[in-house]
């Protein structure tokens, strides 16, 4: 299942899940919160999903990215 069709509400455990993860990776902690904010809109918490995408993937230099929110 994914998050675009489905949209957040319908993955609210496995989003938990990821933004603990992502935190204890070190990804910014605001991403970290609006991704698991069950009140927060959709369109939000699908950027921040992104965002965090981004974030865990490491650049060539091994350092993690860490966009702006």
């Amino acid at each position: 299942a994914a998050v675009a069709p489905d949209g957040p509400a319908a993955h609210d455990a496995a989003l938990a899940d990821l933004a603990r993860r992502a935190l204890a990776a070190g990804v910014d902690p605001v991403l970290c919160a609006v991704v698991a904010d069950r009140s927060a809109p959709s369109v939000a918490r699908e950027r921040a999903l992104g965002r965090i995408a981004v974030a865990l993937a490491a650049d060539p230099d091994g350092r993690r990215v860490h966009p702006a929110a």
